[in-house]
């Protein structure tokens, strides 16, 4: 999709590579994986105290359940940000299509070029 034009409407403007863009940040920031090795902090014994153990753990564990929660959703934001990307570009190009298509049957009429 390298290349495109922005898609303008009626008082917007979206430029289908910057979409792109985005999803590859968001795809790249979880394949780094930072999010998913936060509950690793929070191991169990090393702190000398049964009740901070036992407390480091349960955060632990809610720490994993919230990231894992949190990378579902960025991927799923990163799927959306693909496909309107994709959605975008396709228009612009059946839009490309169109008025080629109208110049070169135009072409073909009297009168025309």
């Amino acid at each position: 999709m390298a290349g495109h034009q922005p898609f303008r409407g009626d008082g917007f403007a979206v430029d289908p590579d910057l979409l792109s863009n985005a999803a590859s940040a968001i795809t790249t920031a979880l394949g780094n994986g930072d999010v998913a090795r936060a509950p690793t902090i929070a191991g169990g014994e090393r702190y000398g105290h049964p009740e901070l153990a036992a407390l480091m753990v349960e955060f632990g564990s809610a720490v994993a359940l919230a990231s894992g929660l949190l990378v579902r959703s960025a991927e799923g934001a990163a799927a959306g940000l693909r496909d309107g990307a994709r959605g975008y570009a396709q228009s612009e190009q059946r839009g490309e299509a169109a008025i080629n298509g109208a110049g070169a049957a135009l072409a073909g009429q009297p009168g025309g070029r």
